[in-house]
């Protein structure tokens, strides 16, 4: 075009030429294979859910706004409670019959059930275990790294 020719600029290139980003695949993607499980657990764990408070403190809030018929804030803090609970069992402070629990509270309110960590919780908490193992070691990494700066 004329006005390229004025003004120096050069076609774009082509998208041939550029190079194919591969994505990685996600932690909780590497170690969970089974779909519905990982699905599952990516809308439920926290990236660091240490400093967050307890499940029973959430649970505490739940049940406050539930008795108020507030229903969005009584999700939130289940769902909040849930993804404290899976950090805890992965610590040994809970057990699974709390997750379990959670999950039918949960499943009364929502339209995307919580299917597979009930049907499977040991497993669902094994993935979590081993998410928090990694994923927090890396944080700690990441933070004594930039220390050293």
């Amino acid at each position: 075009m004329v006005w390229s020719k004025i003004f120096g600029r050069k076609k774009k290139v082509e998208a041939k030429e550029k190079e194919e980003v591969k994505e990685e695949p996600s932690l909780l993607r590497q170690i969970c294979e089974d779909e519905e499980l990982y699905q599952e657990l990516a809308r439920t764990l926290y990236l660091d859910p240490r400093n967050l408070g307890t499940s029973e403190e959430a649970l505490k809030k739940a049940e406050e706004y539930r008795q108020k018929g507030k229903v969005a804030q009584q999700r939130f803090y289940l769902y909040h409670a849930l993804s404290l609970c899976f950090y805890e069992v992965a610590l040994g402070k809970e057990n699974v019959e709390k997750i379990r629990e959670i999950c039918e509270k949960l499943n009364q309110l929502l339209e995307k059930k919580y299917v597979k960590i009930l049907e499977e919780p040991e497993k669902a908490v094994e993935v979590a275990r081993k998410y928090y193992e990694i994923k927090l070691r890396k944080v700690e990494e990441t933070k004594k790294a930039s220390h050293l700066i």
